[in-house]
């Protein structure tokens, strides 16, 4: 009787065990998912910011084309109202 109970108590404790480590599994793959999760968003803001800094360089690069260009237009005024003085 004794063995019967031994050998309950010790397969009982085999699949708390087994469980135990199961749930065990499952906490760090969800822990490396929501890491990979937090790394690909991370990743997804960085280049968010990256395509923010370009549009905002290549505003400023056709802004100041803008200007120069009004520049040489005020010029060529100036110059050809020089001209008919």
């Amino acid at each position: 009787m004794d063995s019967a109970t031994d050998l309950e108590s010790s397969l009982l404790l085999q699949l708390s065990r087994a469980d135990w480590l199961e749930e065990e599994e499952e906490e760090e793959e969800e822990e490396e998912e929501e890491e990979e999760e937090e790394e690909e968003e991370e990743e997804e803001e960085e280049e968010e910011e990256e395509e923010e800094e370009e549009e905002e360089e290549e505003e400023e690069e056709e802004e100041e084309e803008e200007e120069e260009e009004e520049e040489e237009e005020e010029e060529k005024k100036r110059e050809r109202n020089y001209l008919w003085m």
